[in-house]
């Protein structure tokens, strides 16, 4: 009965590669003067598909990256490599055929490091890293130990501990790396409190209320949970933004959110921001000049619904609502990542399963300037996905195919052998912080001026 399965799937797979590329199964041929009119250098494409019980396995655009598909049906129209020649050989687990090129086979030249310039022996629940990538903020799931750390020596800086009846809900390391910003939430009415510490010192520099949490989640030390409660830095540092959510609706979901930009000198608050409404935002991201915010994030919908999801954007000078950008209809991706470009224009990248698109918008036209929907080497379960601070590379991991860095202008791709579950690029993009089973590992560009 395997074996039936087997031929059929050997069968089915000669017949893709058969109309796709004139090849057949069982032969090692030489093809040249195949060009597909896919957007892709030569030197990424290689196509590895693996037939077996489990279904046609194929890897696409970069070489190690495998997908598996049940059939040939499900294989995107992306998989469009140039094959240079094809190698069939048989294993116990099945047929193998494998399109190649010597180009295929090198190494693509990388700006980045694949082995980390410095590994902290921890595994915390949140991460930052300062302007320079120097230093490194952790916060520990328990929201009792936060900790500064020198990236260079793994020296720890600071560290602070939760006083009995608190906890850390969130927190920042300041552009210039001298400074840390806390909400604190405190038993028994839940008060949430916005804290600055000086790094050097040690010495809290003020501290501001943020009104009281309300939520049906608590954990075991009955602290209400507050998954959106998030504090960040603007690049300048003169200024910090909060977001916590004080009330419950009908159906026990967060409400009553309060986004606030309070002043560093004081914490006072400077500007209270309107979202649209009922959105629980996720990620937020400042521009590089600071003037601009975005943020996004999903309304909930009823149980059989999809979610709506939301990017907001503010025009800081004023505090005003500048333009907010919505899925038009069901059809349209989950937005996965936000980011400002070095220019102050927006990148939107959105994601469901092999489908993908990167929108670029103007946000003071209100127009989408830019959209690529072809990635190479997008995988199904891709998570953790960030954008970094420069517009040039996409982050993604996925249990099958992997960590990796896509960089979005020449479509190359850079493998990290790391089970990420955390990620962070400092404010120029030039170093990246991952959660891993070893720790948090700090990357940087072989070139740190890049």
């Amino acid at each position: 009965m395997v074996k039936q399965q087997m031929m059929q799937t050997y069968t089915a797979l000669n017949q893709v590669l058969g109309a796709a590329f004139g090849l057949s199964l069982g032969l090692t041929l030489s093809v040249e003067g195949v060009s597909l009119a896919s957007g892709y250098s030569d030197a990424q494409r290689v196509l590895v598909a693996q037939t077996s019980s489990e279904g046609v396995a194929a890897l696409t655009t970069v070489p190690h990256l495998t997908q598996r598909y049940r059939s040939e049906g499900d294989i995107p129209s992306l998989i469009q490599p140039i094959v240079a020649q094809v190698v069939v050989a048989s294993e116990p687990t099945g047929l193998v055929a494998e399109a190649t090129s010597p180009e295929a086979r090198s190494p693509v030249a990388s700006s980045w490091q694949t082995e980390p310039v410095a590994t902290i022996p921890i595994r915390p629940d949140r991460i930052g890293l300062s302007g320079s990538g120097q230093r490194l903020m952790t916060l520990d799931d328990e929201g009792t130990r936060l900790q500064i750390w020198n990236t260079q020596t793994g020296e720890s800086l600071m560290e602070k501990v939760a006083d009995d009846g608190t906890r850390f809900d969130a927190a920042a390391i300041s552009t210039s790396g001298t400074q840390v910003a806390v909400i604190t939430q405190s038993l028994p009415e839940h008060d949430l409190e916005l804290s600055l510490w000086d790094i050097e010192t040690e010495e809290r520099l003020w501290r501001r209320s943020l009104g009281s949490a309300q939520s049906p989640f608590t954990d075991d030390h009955t602290f209400f949970l507050e998954p959106w409660a998030q504090v960040i830095f603007r690049p300048s540092d003169d200024a910090l933004l909060t977001q916590v959510s004080l009330g419950l609706d009908a159906a026990d979901r967060a409400t009553d959110w309060q986004l606030r930009l309070h002043d560093n000198a004081t914490g006072e608050t400077m500007q209270s921001l309107v979202s649209t409404a009922g959105v629980e935002h996720q990620r937020f991201d400042f521009s590089a000049d600071g003037t601009l915010l975005a943020g996004f994030g999903y309304i909930p919908t009823d149980i059989n619904a999809l979610p709506r999801h939301v990017v907001d954007v503010w025009q800081l000078d004023c505090g005003d609502r500048l333009m907010t950008i919505e899925r038009e209809n069901d059809s349209d991706l989950p937005v996965s990542a936000i980011g400002f470009t070095p220019e102050g224009y927006l990148n939107v990248m959105s994601q469901s399963f092999y489908d993908i698109q990167l929108d670029t918008w103007d946000v003071h036209a209100g127009e989408r300037i830019n959209r690529i929907t072809e990635i190479p080497g997008i995988e199904r379960q891709d998570g953790y996905n960030t954008l970094s601070p420069d517009g040039v590379y996409y982050f993604a991991r996925s249990d099958v195919a992997g960590t990796r860095l896509f960089n979005l202008q020449d479509l190359t791709v850079t493998e990290i052998n790391r089970y990420a579950d955390g990620v962070v690029f400092n404010a120029t993009g030039s170093h990246l912080a991952i959660t891993s089973f070893d720790g948090v590992e700090i990357f940087s560009k072989t070139d740190v001026s890049d």
